[in-house]
């Protein structure tokens, strides 16, 4: 069987390609990095905004402390609200602290205010001053800032949603910075907690955006170094993709290699079985015959002899064929097979055929009679070689057409019998060395190896007809010039079927 051509395929062990692989890399760096520059940023952001609620904080319970609006005894007894708003006038304006009615609607908050409220809490937790003046004088739980607070430190933490919402119902559900800062008389003495509400990071449009534009540099960056590398990973892929591809075919040649080997080896079992039978019967046959008439010659008619002798004769013929068989396939393969071209009558040569088989049913129809350029023991071989191919797999008893013709500048031999044909992908294989045909019955499977490449050597061509109506070879030798032809023109065949010529007589070879 003929090695088939190559497919390339698409190899998944290989996986994706690498400017593929690059891209998800990139891709999953930049989210990382993103991720981890986002947290970095944020904290940062977070950490700013404590800063500033810590300063604000102090700035706050400094004025207070100062305007000497609130005092100790306001701490411990309370105020009137009216009063209250009326001391805490000039804090009011110069930090904008909206004082919301209840008729105003409750938990709003100054717009320009950096924060969202600002509590002043007595040391029993009751609310003294705060931006929504429906909390003031109100008992409320300040959390554990608070007693961090009066001890005289300050406290801060980021309050989520969540808990903003249970903690802060008045308030938007927003994560927070919550600050506590102590608040001292003007001896220094705590006298109670102010505790600042900041909307933290997500929430906080100037941070976001502070926070966009150190994103966006730095994937910009990243896009700068990604659109760099890429020309270069772009050849890397390509290169894979090559080597891949190289691999790939080479994997497939192996496997075809192997699958070839393999049918070599089986070619190798059934013509060794093919050779011990082809050449025991036909011994066992000749030493038969051969030990009868040396031991009974004085017994036996002239014509048994001449019986005898004849069978003797075609049994040794048997094994000459397969010898030579073999011997022309070897020198096939070693370069030395030789054919002597001369000018030839096509219908002598297919008569000499079919005179060897009369008692076959071959019938030679001849539609011209040329002159050709061949060897005539060789072409005779491979007539003798497609005849013996048709009797063998054919129908037995069925007719077998041997014809002679013209096509073109060649002269046409066709070998036709009533057989079933073959398959499309058998049409090149029946002629490789050692096919034998789809039963695998018979013969050695050198027969049409062997005259494909005689046809080649004598300057014509082998091939199977698949157009016709019957299984038919066909055959194509050269016509002989117009002018005398240059006799003695000896070819040489190698195994690829290349003819070079050389001058010889028949005598020299």
């Amino acid at each position: 069987m003929a090695i088939g051509s190559r497919r390339r395929r698409n190899t998944p062990q290989f996986g994706g390609s690498l400017l593929r692989r690059f891209a998800v890399g990139a891709l999953v760096l930049f989210v990382l990095v993103a991720a981890l520059l986002y947290t970095l940023i944020r904290a940062d952001a977070v950490n700013d905004l404590k800063a500033r609620a810590s300063t604000f904080a102090t700035v706050i319970s400094s004025a207070i402390t100062s305007s000497g609006a609130i005092s100790a005894d306001d701490m411990a007894h309370g105020v009137s609200i009216p009063r209250l708003l009326e001391r805490l006038a000039p804090v009011i304006s110069a930090f904008r602290i909206s004082t919301v009615s209840d008729d105003e609607g409750g938990g709003a908050r100054g717009s320009a205010s950096p924060w969202e409220d600002v509590r002043l809490y007595a040391p029993d937790g009751r609310v003294v001053l705060a931006q929504d003046i429906r909390m003031i004088g109100a008992q409320s739980d300040p959390g554990p800032g608070f007693d961090s607070a009066l001890a005289g430190s300050q406290y801060q933490e980021v309050v989520s949603v969540r808990d903003s919402k249970q903690r802060f119902p008045n308030l938007p559900e927003t994560e927070k910075i919550i600050t506590f800062e102590p608040y001292r008389d003007t001896r220094g003495q705590v006298i109670g907690a102010i505790e600042v509400i900041q909307t933290a990071t997500s929430e906080n449009a100037a941070v976001n955006s502070g926070i966009t534009v150190k994103l966006a540099i730095m994937g910009g960056g990243l896009l700068v170094l990604y659109l760099g590398m890429l020309p270069v990973v772009a050849r890397a892929s390509r290169a894979q993709e090559e080597q891949k591809r190289i691999t790939s075919d080479l994997l497939e040649a192996e496997r075809e290699t192997v699958e070839r080997l393999r049918e070599l080896d089986r070619a190798k079992d059934d013509l060794l079985a093919f050779s011990a039978h082809e050449f025991r019967t036909p011994l066992t046959s000749l030493l038969g015959f051969a030990q009868t008439l040396q031991l009974r010659r004085g017994e036996l008619s002239d014509a048994m002899v001449d019986d005898y002798l004849q069978t003797i004769v075609r049994q040794a013929r048997r094994l000459q064929r397969v010898a030579n068989d073999f011997l022309d396939a070897a020198a096939i393969e070693a370069g030395r097979l030789d054919v002597v071209v001369e000018e030839l009558q096509a219908v002598r040569v297919a008569r000499n055929v079919a005179a060897e088989f009369v008692t076959d049913n071959v019938v030679l129809h001849v539609e011209a009679e040329p002159v050709i350029l061949a060897d005539q023991d060789r072409l005779e071989q491979i007539l003798t070689n497609l005849v013996r191919n048709a009797i063998q797999h054919g129908p037995k008893g069925s007719e077998i057409t041997l014809s002679v013709g013209v096509a073109g500048d060649a002269c046409r031999f066709e070998v036709s019998d009533e057989g079933e044909g073959l398959m499309p992908e058998q049409y090149e294989r029946v002629f490789d060395k050692f096919e034998r045909g789809p039963d695998r019955t018979g013969g050695s499977g050198l027969g049409l190896y062997i005259s494909r490449h005689l046809a080649e050597a004598q300057g014509g061509s082998l091939s199977y007809d698949d157009a016709a109506a019957r299984t038919t070879f066909r055959l194509d030798v050269p016509l002989a010039p117009p002018h005398p032809a240059d006799r003695g023109d000896v070819r040489v065949v190698d195994a690829t079927g290349f003819a070079r010529s050389a001058k010889a007589s028949r005598a020299q070879m």
